[in-house]
């Protein structure tokens, strides 16, 4: 136990690769924070990236790119070194970024897994309305979910509107199973 965090000993012993899909407002980032309490595994949030590296928002095309490009590097640095990391604020709204992530995981010997917190537009738009910003407007929301492909086989798919402990629960039921 480190500070507040309590270790979930059930957790196989395993690293894995665990990555958050949704539309933005589905919770990703509240489950990921949750799960990181939980199991004391670190969190790469694109949000904080882009952030850090831009300074003004970073909201451009080119600066959301390099910020992908940088979260990607990341998460190969923890597969390379077979540490667990949780991957939060990646839409992974397309199936070829999925397949690239449990290639990566393969490629390293890790299981990877990917959740989609499934999140009606209407609901995301009314989570979203207070802290409707970059990134976030409803335009961006409504562009995110023309563009999801449907969720892949093996995708741990649910439902957003669950409590969050539930959801956490869910997760790492799954991550047992695996």
């Amino acid at each position: 136990m480190q500070g507040d965090t309590v270790l979930d000993e059930a957790l196989p012993l395993q690293p894995a690769l665990l990555a958050l899909a949704g539309l933005p407002g589905a919770g990703k980032t509240t489950l990921a924070r949750a799960l990181a309490a939980r199991c004391a595994w670190p969190v790469l949030n694109l949000d904080e990236i882009r952030a850090a590296m831009f300074a003004d928002g970073g909201f451009s095309e080119i600066e959301n790119a390099a910020a992908q490009a940088g979260l990607w590097s990341a998460l190969r640095a923890y597969a390379q070194q077979g540490r667990p990391v949780i991957v939060d604020a990646m839409r992974f709204a397309d199936a070829g970024q999925r397949q690239q992530f449990r290639g990566l995981g393969m490629a390293f010997g890790l299981r990877s897994r990917l959740v989609l917190l499934d999140c009606a537009l209407v609901e995301a738009l009314r989570r979203l309305g207070p802290r409707a910003g970059a990134g976030r407007e409803p335009r961006v929301v409504r562009q995110v979910a023309a563009h999801f492909d449907p969720p892949d086989e093996g995708m741990l798919v649910l439902d957003a509107r669950l409590p969050t402990e539930s959801l956490v629960e869910r997760v790492l039921d799954s991550l047992r199973e695996a």
